[in-house]
């Protein structure tokens, strides 16, 4: 269908036209049926829409995820205002994970690094605000992993290595306390 239905032998064309396709059919469903399974469905077909368009517009490929993981972010949390919030939870990592991936990609090796460790920080205090797990999950997991990677990348061939990696130890096991703590005042 892709060979198909794309112009000038790009396959973006095709997509375009297949999740277009598609996104009308799901959402009219979705319209007269209220089927959770069927939003899931729209929501998939209109990130691949979006994206595939502004890959053809030129856009900037981070510029792209940003966009799309904020706005699956902001879906997620309309779902959960929902009937619909079985699928909030998957909606909301993948949200956070393109939007952590994108603005890492941004960010890394320039002086703006440590948005990305206070974008961590973000996501943690909003998964308070909205009482998720995953967010809190996957923000506290994005933060672990960047101080691991800023350790290693800075502290990897000098002699304070070992008390780096004491201190990680710490960070650690303060940060899964005060993510235990966070679930178990505000999320659950």
């Amino acid at each position: 269908m892709l060979k198909e239905y794309s112009s000038g032998g790009d396959v973006r064309n095709g997509l375009i036209f297949m999740a277009t396709y598609m996104l009308i059919q799901q959402a009219a469903t979705f319209w007269a049926k209220r089927r959770t399974v069927l939003a899931f469905s729209a929501i998939l077909f209109v990130c691949i829409l979006f994206a595939n368009l502004f890959d053809i517009w030129d856009m900037n490929e981070k510029l792209i995820g940003t966009v799309i993981g904020i706005s699956l972010l902001c879906i997620a949390y309309a779902l959960n205002q929902s009937r619909h919030l079985a699928i909030t939870p998957f909606w909301y990592f993948v949200g956070a994970f393109i939007l952590l991936w994108s603005v890492f990609e941004a960010v890394e090796n320039t002086p703006f690094e440590l948005v990305y460790l206070g974008l961590s920080a973000l996501l943690i205090f909003l998964s308070t605000c909205v009482r998720s797990r995953t967010l809190l999950l996957v923000g506290t997991l994005s933060m672990l992993i960047y101080i691991g990677y800023f350790t290693a990348k800075h502290f990897a061939n000098t002699l304070g290595w070992p008390i780096a990696l004491v201190l990680i130890g710490v960070a650690l096991i303060a940060l899964s306390s005060l993510a235990v703590r966070l679930n178990n005042k505000y999320i659950k």
